[in-house]
């Protein structure tokens, strides 16, 4: 019979212990964690958020335009200009006044605007330079 050879065991020192640690996991898990936190923050935040529309609360105080029309005076500008025998609309202003609130409200209204209420009879929308 043949002698065995002694094997030799690896000793633990009881101190230390070696740990593999993963960075990359720890730093994903830590960018997710941070991402989820931040989601849930912004959605309670933006939840929270309380819209009022001022006007809806008390129409008739805030428009300055009345309802009724006994309360609105309105007058129309056109200003016309010349040109090789043609005139043409160049301008036209609305002015609209609230005797009762005493608040006027003057609205300019550009020759090259296209105006879309007369499709049935010109087949298309027409600048209001042109409804001379």
């Amino acid at each position: 019979m043949k002698k065995r050879r002694p094997v030799k065991r690896k000793k633990r020192s009881k101190g230390r212990r070696k740990f593999n640690i993963n960075i990359k996991a720890i730093l994903f898990s830590l960018v997710a964690i941070a991402f989820v936190v931040y989601a849930v923050y912004f959605f309670v935040v933006f939840l929270s958020i309380e819209t009022v529309d001022p006007v809806a609360q008390n129409i008739a105080s805030h428009a300055i335009l009345s309802q009724e029309s006994s309360d609105m005076e309105k007058t129309l500008f056109i200003f016309e200009k010349e040109t090789d025998e043609a005139r043409r609309i160049s301008d036209v202003y609305v002015l609209f006044e609230n005797k009762r609130k005493g608040i006027s409200l003057l609205v300019y209204v550009p020759g090259n605007m296209y105006f879309d209420g007369l499709e049935e009879e010109f087949g298309s929308s027409i600048s209001i330079s042109s409804l001379r």
